[in-house]
């Protein structure tokens, strides 16, 4: 059984926001989707793409028309197939309007019994859900730092009160992972 150990880095956003994940390599693009959507902490509202060498995986076929993209099926796919070497980068995108585009790296693969999923560690809170892509997020900020901006507690409600981008904690999140339930051995 091999066992990945992946950083999963959100592209456009500084001070960098990341995780670094443990997961089997027999999950599929769709449960691996479902994991970063856990760990970054998005709410899996919208289509997203792995892009792995020239291909592409996902779900939802009949949306990816309008992106005129070729698209395997995510849920058919186990990221050991795909992926064999460590040092190997790819692409996930979730919500193509907005244009969160992930780089995952994969930092060690090991031979053992199947590694749990869970979260190692990670930095900095992910953007909210809807906030408009990266240059979005960056405006959101510029708000929620100065009370004295018009739209101020008006973003304050939106975001739920509060909201510190500089937080992350991977307890809850290993919490949400536990309860996923992965195929661990390969067909």
């Amino acid at each position: 059984m091999k066992n990945y150990q992946l950083r999963i880095t959100l592209i456009g956003i500084e001070p960098c926001i990341w995780r670094r994940i443990a997961v089997p390599g027999t999950v599929t693009l769709a449960k691996l989707h479902n994991i970063i959507q856990i760990s970054m902490g998005w709410d899996n509202y919208h289509i997203y793409l792995f892009d792995v060498g020239k291909q592409s995986y996902g779900e939802g076929m009949q949306e990816w028309a309008e992106f005129d993209k070729r698209v395997v099926n995510a849920k058919r796919v186990m990221l050991q197939d795909l992926v064999s070497r460590k040092g190997a980068r790819f692409l996930y995108t979730y919500d193509m309007g907005a244009g969160w585009e992930h780089q995952i790296f994969v930092e060690q693969i090991e031979d053992g019994v199947p590694a749990k999923i869970r979260c190692l560690e990670g930095g900095r809170s992910c953007p909210p859900e809807d906030c408009g892509g990266p240059a979005g997020y960056e405006e959101l900020l510029e708000i929620l730092f100065n009370p004295k901006h018009p739209e101020y507690e008006e973003r304050k409600e939106w975001v739920g009160g509060h909201f510190d981008p500089e937080h992350f904690n991977p307890e809850p999140v290993n919490h949400r992972l536990n309860r996923l339930k992965v195929r661990t051995e390969a067909a």
